[in-house]
């Protein structure tokens, strides 16, 4: 028996994640069918299905089951060796998106050759989940240690910052969720709550903020409240938790004083103001730390509260210059800041009717009046889970969402199993992305989270991000039938 054989007859391909992957597809084809269902279009031969957009969708089931066949023909090294290779060239393909790209639905995202069009930021996702596989995988990799974090975090920074600047906020999203590969891989849990306290002030500022309800222009912003209750919390750390030491005091106070007068002292500055205070301090504060000692958590007390009084300053930049004004809009309109249901609300408020109008049973394929009247925008992208509400009703919502959650478990199972760090880690990469597509599309559906453009992985139309999770699921499925022959 030669060495290939003995090497092949060892693998073993996880059918149970194929079986689940099919049947999302299967889903997905018969849901973009249906959100687009005429009665008067008739079918007479295969190339009659070019003309309708589940054709379109068939023919991209047809090319990426093509590409997953060709990716199991390589070994698991390959994928290792390539890991760094892939990364590189996403990169480029996304530069290439801010130089040569074309705008589409409001998004600098698209490269466009001939009649063929697709979305680097897609592949990015699954090439950056095998560089941090990589990375995380070598020997004496500690992400306890400030050098390896660091790296870490600009192997997901970049492809997150150049998505950004396309102006594609919802995928940009996306690279957070790799907080939960790190977690599992001893990142400490405190990472956690920093993501949660981003989040929290950044809702709790714009819940304090009056904003016009038509331009959204501030009438009175909320981070002065914000800033002077951080300031006089200060006061009570320099009371309670500092040593009885002048030093420290003055320390305390000034800062208190900076963080006291920062509305006015970076009104009309960008981000990168903010952001270097927020720096300036953090670092100080590191060093004065270490200086003192760990048993006083006053100086990272002061430092943490002072970074967090910077970046409520930066918010505004980040709603002005970063988020487009629909995408913020419909962040107010969600935290009930703004009310406009026939505008920037009205996505959100014709799903909830949509899924709503299906009640428990639905009112039976291809029957929807809501997701086929117009009613409902991107019904059979962003939006296509409104359409299996309103038709399958309660009892078909829960059987999709059970399958998802079927995957996301076997994902995880299969990545726990692993004898090579590689592939556990690049497991839970892509355990960590379908959810997040997935507990975002459905949120967004039912007034959860707001409309950011997520699409619903194997089910929304879109040939780039269909090819985009087949790949990211069937190299985990090739890695996988490999885990006898580890060598990394």
């Amino acid at each position: 028996m030669s060495l290939y054989t003995a090497v092949e007859s060892k693998r073993k391909t996880d059918w149970l994640l194929v079986l689940l992957y099919f049947l999302l597809v299967g889903l997905g084809l018969s849901a973009v069918y249906s959100a687009n269902y005429d009665p008067t279009y008739e079918i007479n031969s295969l190339w009659d299905l070019q003309g309708i957009k589940v054709g379109k969708q068939l023919a991209w089931v047809a090319v990426t089951l093509v590409v997953v066949f060709f990716l199991q023909l390589f070994d698991r090294q390959f994928y290792v060796g390539m890991a760094p290779v892939l990364y590189v060239t996403t990169l480029l393909l996304l530069g290439a998106v801010l130089i040569f790209g074309r705008e589409i639905a409001g998004s600098l995202s698209w490269i466009v050759l001939g009649p063929v069009r697709f979305q680097p930021s897609e592949f990015a996702k699954f090439s950056t989940a095998l560089m941090v596989a990589f990375y995380l995988s070598g020997m004496n990799i500690n992400l306890r240690k400030l050098p390896n974090f660091l790296i870490t975090a600009l192997i997901i920074l970049l492809p997150f910052g150049m998505v950004v600047l396309q102006g594609d906020a919802g995928t940009a999203l996306v690279y957070t969720s790799f907080l939960l590969v790190l977690y599992r891989e001893g990142l400490s849990g405190w990472f956690l709550v920093l993501f949660a306290s981003v989040i929290a002030l950044f809702i709790l500022t714009l819940v304090l903020t009056t904003f016009d309800p038509v331009s959204l222009e501030v009438l009175k912003s909320g981070s002065f409240t914000l800033t002077t209750s951080i300031s006089a919390l200060m006061v009570g750390v320099a009371l309670f938790l500092f040593r009885i030491d002048w030093v420290q005091s003055v320390i305390v106070a000034v800062a208190a004083l900076v963080i006291y007068f920062l509305p006015s002292l970076l009104a009309g500055w960008h981000l990168l103001v903010g952001l270097g205070v927020m720096a300036f301090i953090g670092f100080f504060v590191a060093i004065f730390f270490d200086k003192i000692g760990k048993q006083n958590g006053g100086a990272l007390l002061s430092g943490i509260l002072a970074s967090a009084a910077a970046y409520i300053q930066t918010i505004s930049y980040i709603c002005s210059d970063i988020l487009q004004p629909y995408q913020l809009g419909r962040i107010l309109v969600l935290l009930g800041v703004v009310d406009d249901s026939r505008g920037m609300g009205y996505n959100l408020n014709q799903s909830l009717i949509a899924i709503g109008s299906g009640g428990l049973t639905g009112k039976g394929y291809l029957n929807g009046t809501q997701i086929r009247g117009d009613f409902v925008p991107e019904s059979d992208t962003d939006f296509i889970f409104c359409g299996i509400g309103e038709e399958l009703g309660f009892i078909g919502s829960v059987a999709v969402i059970v399958v998802f959650l079927f995957l996301l478990l076997r994902i995880i199972a299969v990545a726990e199993r692993q004898k090579s760090n590689f592939t556990r880690i690049y497991g839970y990469g892509v355990a960590s992305i379908l959810f997040f597509h997935f507990w975002i599309n459905l949120a967004m559906t039912i007034g959860l989270a707001p409309v950011i453009g997520i699409p619903l992985p194997l089910i929304s139309y879109g040939g780039s991000s269909f090819l985009g999770f087949s790949v990211l699921l069937f190299i985990l499925i090739r890695l996988d039938s490999d885990k006898k022959n580890v060598v990394r």
